[in-house]
């Protein structure tokens, strides 16, 4: 699926329809265009997102290691998702892998590795509850991000701002 196109520079964004990873700067003649029965394929991939909690802020210096422990958690494992609900940013779930008690969302919170939202869907706030032992755990303990201690809301707002 090509999303956008760049004609003086003869490239495009693509976005795999099968597991929805994308690219950028693709040759324009390196494509083809798909046959009208492809095109009615509906695309394989879904967007899910970790309910009740986000990752650290890019420029955070925690944002790479939040992703590699949540790819190992979840990478080449079995585990069940429960959609809990959906919106414009995709599907919000809870993850669990067979081996685990704790859900992935529990796991990174520990390690300090995201923190619960800040304003989250009325939908999400049993779950906030039932997280919150475990952001608690990772503060006490200065895992991650809370190394320093807390992170209040004005520092991640004015980290954002200087970001823009």
């Amino acid at each position: 699926c090509v999303e956008e196109t760049d004609d003086d520079m003869g490239t495009c964004d693509v976005e795999y329809i099968d597991y929805g990873n994308k690219e950028h700067g693709i040759d324009l003649k390196s494509l083809m265009p798909l046959s009208e029965d492809l095109m009615k394929i509906p695309r394989l991939s879904k967007k899910y997102v970790l309910a009740a909690v986000q990752m650290p802020p890019e420029g955070s210096g925690w944002e790479d290691e939040g992703y590699t422990r949540l790819g190992n958690l979840i990478f080449q494992k079995e585990w069940d998702a429960e959609v809990l609900m959906q919106d414009k940013s995709g599907y919000h779930v809870s993850i669990k892998g067979d081996d685990q008690s704790t859900p992935v969302q529990g796991e990174l919170l520990k390690d300090g590795l995201c923190r619960l939202q800040r304003k989250p869907d009325y939908s999400m706030k049993y779950l906030l509850n039932q997280f919150r032992k475990y952001q608690e755990e990772g503060v006490k303990n200065r895992m991650g991000c809370w190394e320093y201690g807390e992170i209040s809301d004005e520092e991640e707002e004015d980290d954002r701002r200087r970001r823009r």
